[in-house]
This record gives structure tokens, C-alpha cells and sequence, in this order.
């Protein structure tokens, strides 16, 4: 589930003629903003509610009266939000308003209008923020981030959190940090060591300090090769690296294209028509 969002044509407007047998029936949902057919109506069955469809179809080309569409992850979603945070939200005060953190709500032509002169302005933001990554050394790939120098606790579990900052991988117990480093060994403990099951001993490979309880590290979840996330035994295909390291790379706007392009044409739409971007 993520954040979609509409605007609608104005191919069909609210006086247009409805012929018969359809004209008792229609009527303008206000809620969807668009023309309707009372399906409950008894007189009115499936095979009437097609042809409703393609009268329609005749008046307006666009799927379901809609100019344009666009859909996230909320984790875009919330991507795109901290980045503005990270800029300053007084500088893009209409994208700070207006973005939704929840399924709903509405934002008219003006506002979309504005919101485009707040996104020229946010390209051309050279860097936003420094992200830190925690990278599988062998493979180079990605594992965790955080961006800015606050950090980010990724695991919580009950004998300690992990997670990643500015200075490295960290583990805390009781608010403490543990241990830290920017560049170390993770080795798991074998399944038959029970004691230790979820955990890794963990060994900073400049320094030699060790801890034996880290919780142990994953990469993210890849499809199975039959495009499955889990196999038969419901188990994920992720990567238990051996080597990590810390890098530090600068954070651009031009990683928010999905976010941003999509926008810009919703914001489009919303100005051509006079009508608002709908946000479900």
C-alpha cells in the first residue's frame, strides 16, 4: 500500500445530457468527481451498467476520467519528506503542506501551480544531505543508510539495537554504545549454537576491538529465481555478508526523479483543467 494520486478531465462536465435509459439513473458523484450510474437501482443491471460505460467511453478517451496518475511506496514517500526537511521545508513551504502523510485529502490548481515553481527550485539543489551507507564489501552492495549526522537504529531487538550513523555501524545496549565501526568482519555464530541464535560476533578490522552479540546483518530481500520472495520453507534469499564498510555519499535532488517528474505532470493537469490533484 502507498499514496496514489489523480486528476480528473473535462471531457464529461456536470450538465452534460445523459440519454435515455440511462438519464434516471446518472447523477455526479461529488465524492469521486465524476458522472455515475446508481448500480443499486433495481433497473439497473450489469448489462445496462456496460452500456453506460461505453456511452461514456464516446464522450472521453481517458480511463475512469482521469488526465493523469501516479503512485509511491510510502517509503518514496517518506524519502522525498526528509529531504525537504533536510533542505529546510520554509524553503518549499506548498510541498510541505500539501504532500500528504496519509491516504487522502486534496490540493487545488493554485496550490499546484506553486508546487511546481518549489520543485524547479528544489532541482537545482546541488546536495541535499550526506547519506551514509553500510556496504557488503565483497558485492559493494547496499545494506543500510541514514542520511544527515543523526544516525539510524535499523534493528531493535531485545538484547540489543544496530543501526548506522555518520562514524559507522553501531550497536547500543541500555543506551550505551557497545560498539562501532566503519569497517569490521560479522561473522554469525553456526545454528547449533543456540545461545547465540540471531546474533554475530563482530570485530572492528583496524582496531581488533570485538563484540560477541551484535545482531546479525542481511542484505535486503531479492526474488527467488521463480520471482518469489520466499521459498517453499517461507524463508527470504538475502545475503549474510562477511566484510562491511562505511561510505559516505552526498544526497542529490536528482535522486527524486520518481517522485518529482510525476508531480510536475500531476501539477500539469491540475492547472490545464482548473481541477485539483485528488491524493488516495
Amino acid at each position: 500500500m502507498g499514496l496514489d494520486a489523480f486528476v480528473r478531465c473535462n471531457c464529461i462536465p456536470r450538465d452534460v445530457v445523459v440519454p435515455e435509459p440511462f438519464r434516471p439513473y446518472a447523477h455526479w458523484d461529488d465524492y469521486d468527481d465524476k458522472l455515475a450510474i446508481d448500480c443499486l437501482a433495481p433497473a439497473v443491471d450489469h448489462a445496462m451498467v456496460q452500456a453506460f460505460v461505453e456511452w461514456l467511453a464516446t464522450k472521453c478517451p481517458h480511463e475512469d476520467r482521469d488526465l493523469a496518475t501516479a503512485g509511491w511506496s510510502w517509503g518514496g514517500v517518506g524519502a522525498f519528506r526528509a529531504a525537504l526537511q533536510h533542505v529546510g521545508t520554509d524553503r518549499f513551504p506548498t510541498l510541505a503542506t500539501e504532500i500528504p502523510d496519509t491516504n487522502g485529502g486534496r490540493t487545488d490548481a493554485a496550490a499546484a501551480r506553486r508546487i511546481q515553481e518549489e520543485i524547479r527550485a528544489f532541482e537545482q539543489v546541488k546536495i541535499i544531505c550526506d547519506r551514509y551507507l553500510l556496504v557488503d564489501s565483497d558485492t559493494q552492495e547496499e545494506i543500510w543508510e541514514s542520511s544527515g549526522s543523526a544516525g539510524r537504529v535499523i534493528l531493535v531487538t531485545p538484547s540489543a539495537n544496530a543501526g548506522v550513523d555518520q562514524n559507522g555501524y553501531f550497536v547500543t545496549r541500555d543506551g550505551q554504545v557497545v560498539f562501532q565501526s566503519r569497517r569490521f568482519v560479522h561473522i554469525p555464530y553456526p545454528a547449533w549454537r543456540i545461545d547465540k541464535r540471531g546474533h554475530a560476533l563482530v570485530r572492528d578490522i583496524g582496531t581488533g576491538v570485538t563484540y560477541r552479540n551484535s545482531p546479525i546483518i542481511q542484505s535486503h530481500p531479492k526474488p527467488w529465481p521463480n520471482g518469489r520472495l520466499q521459498d517453499t520453507k517461507g524463508r527470504f534469499n538475502q545475503r549474510t555478508p562477511r566484510y562491511v564498510h562505511l561510505e559516505r555519499r552526498p544526497q542529490s535532488a536528482a535522486e527524486f526523479t520518481y517522485f518529482t517528474d510525476d508531480l510536475k505532470r500531476l501539477c500539469s493537469a491540475a492547472i490545464e483543467t482548473g481541477n485539483p490533484i485528488q491524493w488516495c
